[in-house]
């Protein structure tokens, strides 16, 4: 038998030094006939006790009218988290945030791929229920934050994995594919409007294989069916008769070049831009964020005619200088154009502040920068 400690609980995350990892073997008991006492010292938490001081530049920018700022959470749960949500919430004010991107989450498959059939469905214990969601959305609300909902699937391998084992050539796999994710949106659409929730957003990078004239991630045809733009304006009809507040889409930086053709069915674009550990602007965009912004983004803003607001996931990779830089370029870009109309740092962790790698702002110093960054902003 063994034991270990970790901060709120957040084992695999916020982990005792000497026993880290999501499946660390931790701290074993000894055995004995007679009672004994164990006498434990936490020496340090891994990546957090000795994690490097940082320097914050300053914000030079001037309040944006309307301009929209906030967090978007991760898309997990566990139910750990909902007795230490309230303070994530009280974190997201003090950086100022405006907007709680929410991210509810439901799964394909119990059981790995779980794409055939593709049954997509809440998970308890994995995926928020709806009591769960109230709770939080209200405890948002409370606290003056703006909640938008911008529902996700889990899957149990890679996204890319999932849609390349599918059976996507047989002739009843799209149907089930189309309902199951039309259940799944309704659900979080009727959600929106119980709540009152500001927006609710649909898209992201996963859904391109299911897009009018679909592809795959290495550029091959998925095989949509060829009735594939109406059945997404229906669903997007049906979105509408059930909620009358701010519908958005995301694109993602890889398809903003080539958006779908309903984009005049929606009332604003959301852009995610996202690196990965080692990642640069550069390095994923081919060009510095300010070019890209010009040359590839805001022609395409133009042709949709939608207001556009840029949300960015960013790690701490090497260290979380690295996270400051990155998010005050990022931000200063957005707050130059004034086509751009917000910013969201995405990849929140609720339950624990992180000093790791991970694009959590929650506990980090470009916690910090944002806090300067969204009072500039809206004028605080």
């Amino acid at each position: 038998m063994s034991y270990r400690y970790c901060r709120n609980g957040q084992c695999g995350y916020a982990d005792d030094a000497e026993t880290p990892g999501l499946y660390g073997a931790g701290r074993q008991v000894p055995t004995d006939e007679e009672p004994q006492t164990q006498s434990d010292q936490v020496e340090a938490w891994a990546d957090w006790s000795d994690a490097p001081s940082t320097m914050l530049p300053a914000v030079e920018a001037t309040a944006r009218d309307g301009f929209a700022v906030g967090i978007e959470t991760m898309p997990a749960y566990h139910p750990s988290w909902r007795a230490l949500f309230p303070l994530a919430l009280d974190d997201m004010r003090r950086m100022n945030a405006g907007w709680l991107v929410l991210s509810p989450t439901w799964s394909y498959g119990r059981e790995a791929p779980g794409n055939h059939p593709p049954i997509l469905a809440p998970l308890p214990g994995s995926d928020a229920l709806w009591p769960d969601l109230l709770e939080m959305i209200s405890g948002a609300q409370a606290k003056d934050l703006g909640v938008v909902i911008y529902p996700q699937p889990r899957f149990a391998i890679p996204v890319e994995e999932w849609w390349a084992q599918a059976p996507r050539d047989d002739p009843g796999w799209w149907p089930v594919w189309f309902a199951e994710y039309r259940t799944f949106v309704l659900h979080h659409a009727e959600l929106a409007t119980q709540t009152k929730a500001q927006a609710l957003i649909l898209g992201g990078e996963w859904l391109a294989p299911a897009l009018p004239g679909g592809e795959m991630s290495d550029g091959s045809a998925s095989g949509v069916p060829a009735d594939a733009e109406k059945r997404w304006r229906d669903l997007f009809a049906e979105v509408r008769s059930r909620f009358a507040g701010q519908f958005i889409w995301a694109v993602s930086n890889t398809g903003i070049e080539t958006p779908p053709p309903f984009l005049d069915t929606v009332d604003q674009l959301y852009l995610t831009l996202t690196l990965a550990p080692g990642e640069s602007f550069s390095s994923i965009l081919g060009m510095d964020l300010p070019g890209w912004l010009d040359g590839v983004v805001w022609p395409a803003q133009l042709l949709a005619a939608k207001p556009l607001v840029l949300a960015v996931e960013l790690p701490s990779d090497p260290d979380l200088q690295v996270q400051v830089n990155l998010y005050h370029t990022a931000l200063s870009a957005a707050a130059e154009r004034d086509w751009v109309s917000g910013f969201i740092a995405r990849g929140y962790y609720p339950p624990a502040a992180l000093k790791d790698a991970s694009p959590s702002e929650h506990g980090k110093p470009s916690g910090d920068l944002l806090q300067a960054w969204y009072a500039t902003l809206s004028g605080k």
